[in-house]
């Protein structure tokens, strides 16, 4: 269940804090702020972390977007990027354009509180001919980043360099949207942890 406030909410307040400039009005998720945290602290939270979708050929396109529009739906920063360039073709053919190449998103892999490779095996391989993704990938590891994918072989796991546990697979289509809400609780309990800045 997503707690009050966090993106499920009706209640479409909008809040402003003139102390923060060029900030103006601020929506979270459908358009309540979270009532745990002052509005300051919820906006240097929403600001600073980010959710990354690995975009590539013959990736997963119904998996990238369930998990995009339900994070996007929830007010998290949701950002897809391209591995191999702005555009690629799914595996049903769907053309997606990235908000990030690789090349920009890795400066902020240190923001990071969620990949997604919607990928399965043996495509996945293809990460491999490209060495940044192992350094982003790291990166997000260091800083507590889970890791979720589509079916993978064990050998394929391996290749992520990341420790087994953090990495969540999606094994198929009715997973989907519960590993995406699992993410979104996630950070929303990580949300309403206590803070010395209230």
């Amino acid at each position: 269940m997503v707690s009050p406030g966090w993106g499920r909410s009706t209640d479409r307040r909008w809040w402003r804090d003139d102390s923060l400039p060029n900030l103006g009005m601020v929506r979270v998720g459908s358009g309540s702020y979270h009532p745990f945290f002052p509005k300051t602290v919820l906006w240097k939270v929403l600001l600073t972390m980010k959710i990354f979708i690995l975009w590539g050929e013959q990736f997963d396109e119904e998996l990238a977007i369930t998990f995009l529009c339900r994070l996007r739906a929830a007010g998290l920063v949701t950002k897809l990027v391209g591995v191999q360039g702005r555009t690629a073709a799914g595996q049903y053919g769907s053309l997606l354009c990235s908000d990030l190449t690789l090349g920009e998103a890795l400066p902020l892999a240190h923001q990071s509180v969620g990949v997604l490779i919607p990928c399965h095996s043996p495509q996945i391989r293809q990460l491999d001919l490209d060495p940044r993704i192992e350094r982003f990938l790291r990166t997000c590891h260091a800083h507590g980043a889970p890791l979720f994918t589509g079916r993978l072989a064990p050998a394929d796991a391996a290749t992520l360099s990341l420790t087994p546990h953090r990495i969540q697979t999606c094994a198929d289509r009715t997973t989907y949207g519960t590993m995406a809400d699992r993410l979104v609780n996630r950070l929303a309990g990580a949300l309403q942890q206590p803070t010395t800045d209230r």
